[in-house]
């Protein structure tokens, strides 16, 4: 399963893969309700100095899943992960949830922290069977990771893993008639 870092010039097609959440994994997503002009806000005021995002693509060229990093401090970051119905049961969750592990442990943060819905059946799974620590307060869980140090091999596995995820987008956009689709949606603002 591979998973690259979501460029700057690439938040539209962030935007579209959240605007196609149903209203439940909206409520998933984001620990409440997201209107359309909610998530184009959201989307917006991401700043790639400090949020990280990695996604999965689709045949064609569609952001599926997706990981959003924000860096709370230099030692701690949130994420959130969302991942299109159709997609579901198919390891994009966990492979992203490990990918975004590598990479915070690589820079040097040591927990990783996660708010979800208690009804968010699939992102609890992913979280208890990774070690996360699970605290329930109502309708809400926290999850908590304490990340271990980082070796070189680390280093070299995301870089490797990201240089294979890049090669396979690559390929699917020499040979994919949706490239014209990526490209329209490549490197604009969000209105």
């Amino acid at each position: 399963m591979l998973t690259r870092d979501l460029q700057p010039s690439e938040r539209l097609l962030f935007r579209d893969h959240l605007l196609r959440l149903s209203q439940d994994d909206r409520i998933s997503r984001f620990a409440g309700m997201r209107s359309d002009k909610g998530i184009d806000d959201y989307v917006a005021q991401i700043d790639f100095m400090r949020d990280h995002i990695k996604v999965a693509f689709d045949e064609r060229l569609n952001v599926i899943a997706a990981i959003h990093l924000v860096m709370v401090d230099p030692e701690s970051a949130e994420f959130a992960l969302s991942i299109e119905q159709a997609y579901r049961g198919k390891g994009y969750g966990r492979a992203l949830f490990k990918s975004a592990i590598r990479w915070m442990q690589n820079r040097g943060v040591k927990k990783a922290y996660s708010l979800c819905m208690r009804s968010n059946g699939p992102m609890l799974h992913i979280a208890e069977t990774e070690g996360m620590q699970l605290h329930f307060d109502g309708s809400e869980v926290e999850a908590f990771l304490d990340l271990d140090q980082t070796s070189f091999s680390d280093f070299w596995q995301e870089m490797a893993e990201e240089q294979g995820a890049w090669l396979d987008f690559t390929g699917k956009f020499l040979t994919s008639p949706f490239g014209y689709d990526y490209l329209a949606n490549h490197d604009k603002e969000p209105v």
